[in-house]
């Protein structure tokens, strides 16, 4: 992943800069939890209900390994960094201050 920032890096001159980017723990969790993609993530979002703990340290293990991920990301020359949450909106206001923003 990282020789497929350098290379175009290195070929854009400067021209334009190069985005590095990687889900939200949150986002990352629900795929691990469904297996796939799901238009509800009834399964992922019960584990929060379920296995509060639990989930508080499956999401702190997915954010360490997406620092240590975005930090290789600048080394081989990303400029700029976008963290995607896309299915935050799904959960209830409560949850996500609890599991998204703690």
């Amino acid at each position: 992943v990282f020789k497929a920032i350098t290379l175009p890096r290195h070929r854009l001159e400067g021209e334009v800069p190069l985005i590095g980017f990687a889900g939200a723990p949150w986002t990352l969790m629900a795929y691990m939890v469904e297996g796939k993609g799901a238009k509800s993530y009834n399964k992922a979002k019960t584990w929060f209900y379920k296995y509060p703990k639990g989930s508080h340290e499956l999401l702190n293990r997915i954010t360490n390994v997406i620092v240590d991920y975005l930090v290789g990301q600048v080394l081989a020359g990303a400029q700029m960094l976008e963290i995607f949450d896309s299915w935050a909106g799904d959960l209830a206001p409560e949850i996500f201050r609890e599991f998204s923003l703690t």
